[in-house]
């Protein structure tokens, strides 16, 4: 199956960024920062509950301020990203309909007459829809989350290369089980697509032959044909969720093994210290040899 995307499709991917790029990298711009105040919050954290059990005063007082600021910087830099963000997809969005109409514009009149005008309709509003939701309001979460996996790594790296290697080994199954899953999950969205054309379109016909329909009485055959529509709809959809529920909790899954596994690893290695540590010192003891710190 080719799913390299056709040239038609990526005129309609740079309607979104036209005139937009500006907001785009602004938004890029804020977003190392906003995943560094993140990040700082949850290490003074840690910092903090670990002078609580035992710190003075003065290390409580600074170490809490510190997190102050941290908390400020990341209310202030989340507001500018969000408003920035809300008008990227606001301005990506316009473009992309008006792209869509010129599209449907431009095209001649006996062809327009053969096809389904469903199509179009459902293109400038479900698809439309379906596009902000899923792609231009993920976009930059991915990018926050791409930077806060790559920062925190160099964090765990400083902590524990030994954890670092192990979290990074663990990782490979939440991944493995997103990638299996995303393409039938793309699969489903092709098919709600293409369903919601053809309820569109029959919905529109219905609407235009109300008339006609009243009058040879066939409000119960017409009744019947909605139903069936409506039905293989919500069965498309159902699939969809029911879908991407299964898809949520299989990852989710992977997660907490991948964390049982960094917590075993974690006990496993600070238990091989302590018996490397109690053999050296029982060694020594028969050995009579001069006590050293231990590692």
């Amino acid at each position: 199956m080719n799913s390299k995307p056709s040239p038609k499709s990526k005129d309609y991917f740079r309607s979104f960024y036209k005139g937009n790029k500006l907001l785009f990298a602004a938004v890029l711009l804020i977003t190392p920062f906003l995943t560094g105040a993140y990040l700082s919050i949850t290490v003074l954290i840690g910092q903090l509950l670990d002078i609580i059990t035992d710190g003075t005063e003065a290390q409580l007082l600074r170490v809490a301020l510190l997190i102050l600021v941290a908390i400020a910087a990341y209310f202030f830099l989340g507001i500018l990203e969000g408003r920035l963000k809300a008008r990227f997809i606001q301005k990506a969005v316009k473009n992309y309909r008006n792209f869509c109409y010129g599209k449907l514009t431009a095209k001649a009149i006996s062809a327009f007459s053969k096809e389904n005008t469903g199509r179009y309709l459902s293109v400038l509003t479900n698809d439309v829809t379906a596009i902000e939701d899923k792609y231009l309001a993920n976009i930059f979460d991915v990018v926050f989350d791409l930077f806060l996996f790559v920062a925190t790594l160099c964090l765990l790296m400083y902590y524990s290369p030994v954890l670092t290697v192990v979290s990074i080994v663990l990782c490979i199954l939440p991944l493995v089980v997103a990638i299996s899953m995303g393409g039938k999950m793309a699969v489903n969205e092709k098919a709600v697509s293409e369903q919601n054309e053809k309820f569109v379109g029959s919905l529109q016909d219905l609407l235009r032959g109300f008339s006609v329909i009243k009058s040879f009485k066939a409000e119960s055959r017409v009744k019947t044909v909605f139903s069936s529509e409506n039905e293989q709809l919500e069965d498309k959809k159902f699939s969809r969720r029911w879908y991407q529920r299964l898809m949520s909790v299989s990852a989710s899954a992977a997660s907490l093994f991948m964390q049982l596994g960094l917590f075993c690893s974690r006990n496993f290695s600070g238990t091989q210290r302590q018996y490397y540590c109690r053999y050296r010192s029982d060694f020594r003891k028969r050995c009579k040899l001069p006590r050293q710190p231990d590692p």
